[in-house]
């Protein structure tokens, strides 16, 4: 069953292979049970929470309904190319994958057809397995300015592989810069704005939604390559996983607590959680900025185990 849900992750891009019917319920299973679990802990925090004014575990229970959206945008990619690899398996064209935008109907009719046995005509077709190609992106030693930049955009969706310290932090310099650069003309635009028709013009707005836009469209290049970069350093993908969701929590659960603190009127204080969170956050940006710092290959070990890997 684990294994089948690992395959779920591990076929995000693959969408020519196929996967067999007990391999697609076994990965949609555990795939439910993770949604009803995540649910579950969201609505049991509410039920526990102050009523009238959000508290503590009002907190805690907007963090789960985050959690939950963000397992599900995460999940929309491999789910649909698990589903594909499906129909590839059953002989049926892949396009019926767009009958998930038909209310409620339309996705139990997919799941409907993906209970039929595989197709004895596809049988030739190879079925998607752990065997792994090598990593899109491997960069080792000396990496010129313009390989950075285009394995910057090339590896959006390369995991795995490695970036070495130098290209990763050209990347950051270009566009960290040109974030800057670009909430600084939103200011700018802001303050003309007030200026001269002393409200909010047609510029800000403008500038508003390119900013967003720019942010959006770097948000997976930028946790890509810091995959690879911690990798590259030394560390395993489980390690990896671990410090990203233990750094994304505190942050979000330490704004949520804020959120509650001020639309409870002062009722409910959490100034010493804000700040233990404020505290244990700027720790584990540091550490991600320590890691990011590193030589290739400074942690890995003579015996690869769960949190570093073996030494090349």
């Amino acid at each position: 069953m684990f294994n089948s849900y690992h395959k779920f992750w591990l076929g995000y891009t693959s969408f020519r292979e196929r996967t067999t019917r007990s391999d697609f319920w076994f990965a949609l299973l555990v795939h439910a049970v993770i949604f009803v679990i995540l649910g579950a802990l969201s609505g049991i925090f509410a039920s526990l929470s102050n009523p009238v004014l959000p508290d503590f575990m009002t907190a805690l229970s907007w963090l789960f309904k985050e959690f939950l959206f963000v397992y599900f945008l995460a999940t929309i990619l491999p789910f649909l190319s698990l589903m594909i690899r499906r129909l590839r398996d059953i002989a049926m064209p892949w396009a019926l994958i767009f009958l998930n935008f038909l209310p409620i109907g339309g996705t139990i009719a997919l799941l409907i057809i993906c209970t039929l046995k595989a197709a004895a005509a596809n049988s030739a077709i190879k079925e998607f397995s752990y065997e792994l190609t090598a990593p899109k992106i491997n960069e080792t030693g000396k990496v010129r300015f313009s390989q950075a930049m285009k394995h910057y955009f090339s590896g959006y969706v390369a995991f795995r592989g490695r970036t070495s310290r130098a290209s990763f932090w050209w990347t950051q310099l270009i566009f960290g810069g040109t974030t800057l650069i670009m909430v600084f003309l939103l200011w700018l635009s802001n303050y003309f704005d007030e200026l001269i028709f002393q409200q909010d013009f047609i510029t800000s707005a403008i500038m508003e939604v390119l900013l967003v836009l720019y942010l959006l469209g770097i948000l997976l290049p930028q946790i890509t390559i810091r995959f690879r970069r911690l990798r590259d350093v030394g560390l395993t993908t489980f390690s990896t996983i671990i410090l990203f969701i233990v750094t994304a929590s505190c942050l979000s659960f330490a704004f949520l607590l804020r959120r509650a603190d001020s639309m409870s009127y002062g009722i409910h204080d959490f100034s010493l959680a804000n700040q233990l969170l404020f505290l244990l956050g700027m720790i584990l940006v540091l550490t991600f900025i320590c890691l990011e710092l590193m030589a290739a290959d400074e942690l890995t070990k003579e015996k690869e185990n769960l949190f570093f890997r073996k030494k090349d």
